[in-house]
C-alpha cells in the first residue's frame, strides 16, 4: 500500500475531488448533484491538462505532477487565502491585488525552475499528499453520508390541517412575483415616488390592494419558502450566509404546503421562476446563488478576479466583453419566463393550472429606464444599483409590463383566474440603517373572479397571504398568525 501511494500521483487528481465533495457537502442541499459533478469533471479535465503540459516539460511525471497540484490548490484556495491577508493586514499592501499577483507570479516561476533543477524523486512527498487527500476525500464521504443517513426531527414549517374541496371553483391561479417591488410608502418615502397610477391602474382591473402589506424575510429565497408554506421557517435567522438556514429553507420551497394542496385539488404547476421544487426544476439559466455552483466557486481564482476587478473591463479600460451574457442574464430569463407565461395562459391542459412568474424585475441591474430605452453596458454597476433616480425609472418601466402581462392573461383565460401580483421584498439597495426597517414593505395585489376581498386586512404579511386565499376560494380554515418580519444579513 505505501509503495502504491508513493508510486502514483493520485494527489492531483484527488485535490479537485476534495474540493467538490467538501464544498458540496458543506453546501447540501444548497447545490444541484449534476452541476457539481460537471464542475468535477471539468476541474479533473484540467488537472490532466496541467500534468500533460508539464510532463512534457518536465519529462518527470513526480514534477509534473507537483506543480499542477499546486497551480490547481492555487486556483481553488485564492480566495480563503486573500481574505486571511485582509483580516491579517486590512488595507496593507500585502492585501492588493497589486501585490498579490505580481508576487503570485514570482513565485510559481521560481517553484518552475527550482522542480526544473532538482534532482530529487520527490517519493516521500508524493506519499504524503496521496494519504493526506486519500484521507481527507474519506472523512467529507463519511459527513456527506451522515447528511443523507440523519434527518433533523424538527420540521421546519408547522403542517397545517388542509381538506381538499371537491366542489371548488378552481379556477386558474397565475402567482406573478416582481421581484424587489416596493410598497407605497417606501416608494413615497426613500424613492421620492408617487405610484398611485399603478395602483388606480390594477384597481381598475378589479384588483384589491393590500395597505401597507409586508414580506417576512429580506431575501428571495426565505421569502417565497415561508410564502409558500403559510409561515415562518424554525431556525432560520442571522445571515443567509448560515449554512444552517440553507437546509432548512431548501427543504421547506421544495415541499411547499401551498403547492401540495393545489396538487390534490387537481391543479398542474408551471415553474417559471428561478427556484427548483420537487420534480419541477426552473427553467431559467441560474441567477441565485441557491440553484447553481457558486457556493463552491465564489472563492476560487476567476470568481475573485470576477467578482473584484471585472468591472475595470468596462468602466476604466472602456473594453466592451465578448459575450456580455452573464450581465443581461436576468433579462434573457426575464423575457423568456414572460413569454412562456403568455403560451400557457392559451394552453389547454387537462386540469386548473397554477402558474408561478416569478421576474427579476425591478430589482437591479436598471435594464431600461422609463421610456424602455436601454441602459449602456458600462452603467450596469454595483454602485448604479445604488442609484434612486435609475430604481425609479425602471419600476415605472416595470409597471407597463407587468400590467401587460396581467392584461394578457385575463384576456387568454377561458374563464376568470385569480392573479396574485406580489413582491418577495422591497427596495433592498439602501445605505442608510435607519431607513433599512423599510425594505419589508411589498407589494401586494390580488384579483378574485367574485371580488370578495373580505379577509384581506391593513398590514398583513406573506405567511398569511394564502391562507387567506386558501379560506377565501377552497373553503379551508386556516387560521392567521402573528405578522412579523426577520431581518437576515447578507
Amino acid at each position: 500500500m505505501k509503495d502504491s501511494l508513493s508510486r502514483y500521483i493520485l494527489f492531483v487528481y484527488l485535490l479537485p475531488v476534495f474540493f467538490v465533495l467538501h464544498g458540496f457537502t458543506g453546501n447540501y442541499n444548497l447545490v444541484p448533484v449534476r452541476p457539481a459533478l460537471k464542475l468535477l469533471l471539468i476541474y479533473l479535465l484540467a488537472a490532466l491538462a496541467f500534468l500533460i503540459l508539464f510532463q512534457m516539460l518536465f519529462r518527470n511525471i513526480y514534477k509534473a505532477g507537483l506543480l499542477s497540484f499546486l497551480l490547481m490548490g492555487y486556483y481553488f484556495f485564492f480566495g480563503a487565502v486573500q481574505d486571511m491577508l485582509y483580516k491579517a493586514f486590512p488595507g496593507a499592501f500585502l492585501s492588493r491585488y497589486s501585490f498579490i499577483l505580481p508576487a503570485s507570479l514570482v513565485v510559481f516561476i521560481f517553484l518552475f525552475i527550482y522542480l526544473k533543477k532538482t534532482k530529487k524523486p520527490l517519493l516521500k512527498t508524493t506519499l504524503y499528499l496521496n494519504a493526506l487527500f486519500l484521507l481527507l476525500v474519506l472523512v467529507d464521504t463519511g459527513w456527506l453520508i451522515s447528511k443523507l443517513v440523519i434527518r433533523s426531527i424538527n420540521e421546519v414549517v408547522p403542517k397545517e390541517t388542509l381538506a381538499r374541496c371537491s366542489n371548488c371553483p378552481a379556477p386558474d391561479i397565475y402567482l406573478i412575483v416582481a421581484d424587489g417591488y416596493p410598497g407605497k410608502t417606501q416608494l413615497q418615502e426613500i424613492l421620492g415616488y408617487d405610484n398611485t397610477a399603478f395602483e388606480e391602474q390594477l384597481r381598475q382591473r378589479g384588483f384589491h390592494i393590500t395597505d401597507s402589506s409586508l414580506a417576512n424575510y429580506n431575501f428571495t429565497f426565505f421569502s417565497m419558502s415561508s410564502a409558500l408554506n403559510m409561515n415562518y421557517l424554525n431556525g432560520v435567522s442571522g445571515s443567509i450566509q448560515n449554512k444552517k438556514n440553507i437546509p432548512a429553507g431548501s427543504r421547506a420551497l421544495k415541499n411547499n404546503q401551498v403547492l401540495g394542496f393545489l396538487k390534490v385539488q387537481g391543479y398542474h404547476f408551471f415553474n417559471y421562476s428561478h427556484l427548483d421544487f420537487k420534480g419541477n426544476p426552473s427553467v431559467a439559466k441560474p441567477t441565485f446563488w441557491i440553484n447553481d455552483t457558486r457556493p463552491l466557486t465564489q472563492q476560487t481564482f476567476l470568481s475573485r478576479l470576477n467578482r473584484d476587478l471585472g468591472y475595470h473591463l468596462v468602466t476604466t479600460f472602456r473594453i466592451k466583453p465578448a459575450d456580455p451574457f452573464p450581465i443581461y442574464l436576468d433579462l434573457q430569463n426575464n423575457n423568456q419566463l414572460f413569454s412562456e407565461t403568455i403560451k400557457t395562459v392559451s394552453y389547454k391542459s387537462t386540469g386548473p393550472k397554477f402558474v408561478y412568474t416569478h421576474l427579476i424585475m425591478p430589482h437591479h441591474p436598471y435594464y431600461f429606464d422609463s421610456l424602455g430605452n436601454k441602459t449602456p453596458l458600462s452603467s450596469l454597476t454595483k454602485e448604479f444599483a445604488f442609484d434612486k433616480a435609475a430604481a425609479v425609472s425602471y419600476i415605472v418601466y416595470a409597471n407597463k409590463k407587468y400590467l401587460e402581462l396581467v392584461d394578457m392573461i385575463i384576456a387568454g383565460s377561458a374563464k376568470p383566474p385569480i392573479i396574485i401580483l406580489i413582491s418577495d421584498h422591497g427596495f433592498r439597495e439602501i445605505k442608510e440603517d435607519k431607513d433599512k426597517k423599510t425594505m419589508f414593505l411589498n407589494l401586494d395585489a390580488v384579483l378574485f373572479p367574485g371580488k370578495d376581498y373580505g379577509g384581506f386586512y391593513k398590514g398583513m404579511s406573506n405567511v398569511n397571504l394564502f391562507r387567506v386565499i386558501l379560506n377565501s376560494q377552497f373553503k379551508q380554515q386556516l387560521p392567521l398568525i402573528k405578522d412579523s418580519t426577520v431581518y437576515l444579513k447578507d
